[in-house]
């Protein structure tokens, strides 16, 4: 199947409502398949160094909110601490997956997909924090959907102890499922911010809920639930 090239977008990043269809997520992907730094099909034009634009300064109203999912990942999630809960203590780094999304609802039925294909690379940058404290060193990514209008960004950030540790750091191959340790959305509706709408927990299954679809499988990076799963 062959995808039609769009003209590239405005600086916004949408494409104008006289545009086509642009092509669905699944067919993004297909088209893209195993080869690097491929210009998708509306044309993401690398800009400079923006230290994650796309994702603070938004220019809308929208997505100027407050993040709405979030995720926790440690690269050991059977490491416990005194408590019995996963710890950080001994994990040679951990990750936050934030992401600015209006409609959330829509994400749990459609799953939340992402791959290398959707980092942003131009404002990505590393940091070290102030604060002495155990990761001291920070690597920022950024996230966009495929698809325009975009449904979704984010920010993934990375905290290890040392340079090394971030310099070497993939998402594709250090970040999966099976590394997230909690997951948490909100909704933001009404001027009403912070009113939690789904849980996950990885040490205490009894505290994961969804209070939208109740115990609908979810796609993706959902950590759950997943078809044939229970709490």
């Amino acid at each position: 199947m062959t995808l039609k090239r769009f003209t590239a977008p405005p600086e916004d990043g949408f494409i104008p409502p006289s545009s086509p269809d642009p092509p669905t997520y699944e067919t993004c992907i297909e088209a893209i398949g195993d080869k690097k730094n491929t210009m998708l099909a509306y044309d993401r034009n690398p800009g400079p160094a923006t230290a994650g634009k796309s994702f603070y300064n938004y220019d809308s109203e929208e997505w100027n909110s407050e993040c709405s999912l979030g995720f926790g990942l440690y690269p050991n999630p059977l490491r416990q601490g005194s408590g019995g809960a996963p710890t950080p203590e001994g994990q040679p780094w951990v990750a936050r997956i934030l992401v600015k999304c209006p409609d959330i609802p829509r994400m749990m039925r459609e799953g939340f997909h992402w791959t290398d294909e959707n980092i942003l690379p131009e404002e990505g940058y590393i940091k070290l924090e102030r604060e002495e404290k155990a990761f001291r060193w920070k690597r920022n990514y950024f996230l966009a959907d495929l698809q325009h209008p975009r449904r979704w960004v984010a920010r993934v950030f990375v905290e290890a102890s040392n340079l090394k540790t971030l310099s070497d750091f993939k998402l594709s191959h250090h970040l999966s499922k099976a590394t997230v340790i909690w997951c948490r959305a909100w909704a933001q509706a009404w001027g009403k911010d912070n009113l939690m709408i789904y849980n996950f927990e990885y040490d205490d299954p009894e505290y994961s809920f969804n209070a939208i679809y109740d115990d609908m499988p979810l796609d993706g990076w959902w950590p759950w639930p997943k078809a044939g799963e229970g709490k």
